[in-house]
């Protein structure tokens, strides 16, 4: 039983809750109002989806409430208690956001992702979506939906509604495999026909005998192969010791004349280093420590020169610096002398002086213009204020003299008005040539002043002139000195390096004569080792001949069995082929007995199949038939009709009629003869049978407008039906419909659903 469901953004609902009751629920509202969403989040909360969705007549995205405004996401919770077990599922979806689903079993979680959580529902329930969507829900105004499909349409839906269709698709699916079979087993067969098995058996015996002498030969290579390997081994020992021996004589004739070549060499420079010195002079370590004390004095010496070099000058650059500098300081005033020839200073403040009075002059006379023109102003306000007086008697003033008094003080204004700007343009060029001027008067001042540091010149040139002259002097006396320092430094050190060469030449000599004394015992050492080596050119000739033969015989012999190898591998391989050739063919003739038994056992399968669905769809159109009987006389409510049932052809499912045609009972086609209420009533009893008889284990029914064309004597039987009759056969009913008359359906449970369209309200559920 469905328990409660509660919906947030799904198409009109902003948060709805709705808890359902055993039997019979009832959802009324007018168009729009959001009942049929009620029942597609069913649906959806179990499956993922809903009709609408599935042919596409609605996406995702229109799910969410979007009016007034477009909200984010939506979601749909349900719980449901089948036995003892009570479900809670909740999917939610998003505008941009995948969907997502959450189940739980008895307060527990089990799953989260979609496909796991629709699993989970349909154990529990024992349905799927398809068999849900047809024997359980029926969409609004869809009650005929059987009616209007075609023939083999209407075949496949119940069939598979039915769950017959795997019995056909089965039975096709056999008769497809075993015709594959059957083509299969003719190319097989063809393909056997041109082998013949015993000849291929007799030429694989003489591939195995040519394989077998062909071991026997390999094996007779392999033993000489050991045979002269073992020899070759031997000789390469006593050839290798042979050459070690040699190649020892031949080191030792090189060591030896190397060593009468080192000591001739050595002779040689004795004699020359005694040719060069003759005899050692005396004490030659003495005379070398004293030319070295010698040396370091007057390199002392030469550092203390250098030093009084450096301050002679430094002296000299300092007074050669402050006399350029003076002479420059010359050159200056003497450039400043000029420049206050040029300018009368004097002349130049008197001229300030008479200008400043000038501007005075004027600034009055332009205090006094404005005053003027100010009057003017005054009194011409004046006259245009009075028009028959004067404004300064007050006696009366015609016309013309108003006017005439008015144009002279026009005219005063305007002239007053010309002086004041060229007064003022008189004023600005006075304030500039006044700025000049003092500007000027500033500079000469400026230069005047600078004059006076230049007063000392002349004794500072004198004095800068004598120290740099004595510094010259100073410094060339100490340059001469320096010069001969260096001099007898410079003949020290030759006299000191012939010192040196002669004791150095001396230290050799006595190196030699040491070498010489060491390597006497060695070439005696030497010349005894090289004595007791026997071994010559032609014993070593000998032994490698022999070695190459052999060497060259075993390169013959593993030849012959590498081509033997070869050969036999070729053998192995045609072997290999041709017994995987028989047994290829041996296997078709298998396979093609395998497969003719395989056919035998499709044919019986399929019979078997056709067998099985002939029984079970009897069975099931029966017990449609005995539930749909035993409706029918309670839905409607006229006599012309007096029997209901679906019969089955091999091509079709039919809808049928009990009614009297002749003054004879005769069954009709329901879809030829029935009214568009009849339609509705017949389908109605369709579907509660299908619900009864499909899903006897959940016996739930949703009915979306299922009074659609019925008229008022059938609406009565139909509330007669789902008030006392559908109540004792399904467990929970949910009917959708703006009809109010199902009101009348007294043990249901009602909920009306109202909501405000003008104004893109939400849904608003209330029970009744």
């Amino acid at each position: 039983m469905i328990t409660s469901i509660e919906l947030v953004n799904w198409k009109t609902h902003g948060k709805s809750t709705i808890n359902f009751s055993k039997g019979t629920n009832i959802l009324i509202g007018e168009m729009g109002s959001g009942k049929s969403s009620v029942m597609d989040a069913i649906s959806f909360a179990l499956f993922g989806t809903f009709p609408a969705i599935k042919q596409r007549r609605v996406n995702t995205k229109g799910l969410i409430r979007n009016k007034p405004l477009q909200m984010d996401k939506a979601s749909v919770r349900l719980t449901f208690v089948v036995g003892k077990d009570t479900y809670a599922i909740e999917r939610s979806l998003g505008l941009n956001d995948a969907a997502k689903a959450t189940i739980e079993k008895n307060g527990e979680y089990l799953q989260s992702q979609p496909q796991r959580v629709n699993e989970e529902i349909e154990k529990a329930l024992k349905l799927d979506y398809d068999l849900f969507s047809r024997a359980v829900y029926s969409e609004q105004n869809r009650m005929d939906y059987f009616l209007d499909l075609s023939s083999s349409d209407r075949k496949k839906q119940i069939d598979g509604l039915l769950g017959l269709d795997k019995f056909a698709l089965a039975g096709e699916n056999s008769t497809s495999l075993s015709n594959r079979i059957k083509e299969m087993v003719a190319e097989t067969e063809k393909t056997a026909s041109g082998f013949e098995v015993g000849k291929a058996k007799s030429e694989l015996d003489s591939l195995r005998d040519e394989h077998e002498k062909l071991s026997a030969e390999r094996e007779d290579l392999r033993e000489r192969l050991e045979s002269r390997s073992m020899a070759k081994r031997e000789g390469e020992e006593k050839l290798n010791e042979m050459k070690k021996a040699y190649s020892k004589k031949i080191l030792l004739s090189k060591e030896i004349a190397e060593i009468h070549s080192k000591l001739s060499t050595l002779d040689s420079e004795i004699k020359k280093i005694e040719s060069r010195l003759g005899a050692a002079p005396e004490n030659l370590e003495g005379k070398i420590s004293e030319f070295n004390s010698r040396i370091k004095l007057i390199k002392e010496k030469e550092k203390d020169l250098v030093l009084k070099e450096r301050k002679a000058q430094e002296n000299l650059s300092r007074a050669e610096s402050e006399l350029s500098r003076l002479r420059k300081d010359m050159e200056e005033r003497s450039r400043l002398a000029e420049m206050l020839k040029e300018k009368d200073a004097a002349a130049i403040d008197a001229s300030i002086t008479e200008k400043a009075r000038q501007m005075e002059e004027l600034e009055k006379n332009l205090a006094s213009q404005r005053s003027s023109r100010e009057e003017g102003e005054k009194w011409a306000t004046e006259l245009e204020k009075h028009m028959g007086k004067c404004p300064v008697c007050e006696r009366e003033l015609s016309s013309e003299m108003r006017s005439k008094l008015l144009s002279e003080k026009k005219l005063i204004i305007e002239n007053a008005k010309k002086d004041i700007l060229a007064t003022k343009a008189s004023i600005a060029k006075l304030k500039d040539e006044i700025q000049a001027s003092t500007a000027e008067s500033n500079r000469l001042k400026v230069i005047a002043e600078r004059m006076k540091g230049y007063s000392e010149i002349e004794p500072k040139m004198s004095s800068s002139s004598e120290l740099s002259e004595s510094s010259k002097i100073v410094l060339a006396a100490i340059r001469a000195d320096l010069d001969g320092a260096r001099a007898d430094l410079q003949s020290l050190l030759e006299d000191l390096s012939k010192l040196n060469s002669m004791a150095e030449a001396l230290e050799r000599k006595k190196g030699y004569l040491s070498e010489k004394e060491k390597m006497a015992p060695l070439l005696e050492s030497r010349n005894k080792e090289l004595s007791s080596i026997t071994v010559d050119e032609e014993a070593l000739e000998t032994a490698q001949s022999r070695y190459t033969e052999l060497n060259s015989e075993i390169s013959r012999i593993t030849t012959s069995i590498e081509a033997n190898e070869k050969y036999a591998r070729e053998k192995e391989r045609q072997i290999a082929s041709k017994k995987e050739e028989i047994e290829r063919v041996e296997r078709l003739y298998s396979e093609i007995k395998e497969r003719k038994r395989i056919i035998e056992n499709l044919a019986k399968f399929r019979t078997s199949i056709q067998e099985t669905q002939t029984i079970l769809r009897t069975r099931l159109i029966d017990s449609i038939n005995e539930v749909i009987q035993e409706i029918w006389p309670e839905l409607y409510p006229y006599g012309d009709y007096t029997g209901i049932m679906l019969a089955a052809t091999p091509e079709d499912y039919k809808l049928k009629v009990k009614t009297m045609l002749n003054n004879e009972y005769a069954w009709e086609d329901v879809e030829a003869i029935a009214s568009g209420g009849e339609r509705s009533i017949a389908c109605l009893s369709l579907r509660i049978a299908f619900a009864l008889v499909l899903v006897p284990n959940l016996k739930w029914l949703i009915l979306d407008e299922p009074t659609h064309n019925i008229d008022t004597k059938g609406l009565s039987k139909i509330v007669k039906v789902f008030n006392e009759t559908l109540p004792r056969m399904i467990d929970q009913v949910f009917i959708i419909t703006h009809d109010e008359m199902l009101k009348q359906v007294s043990n249901a449970k009602i909920y009306m659903l109202d909501r405000n369209k003008e104004e893109n309200q939400e849904t608003i559920v209330q029970e009744a």
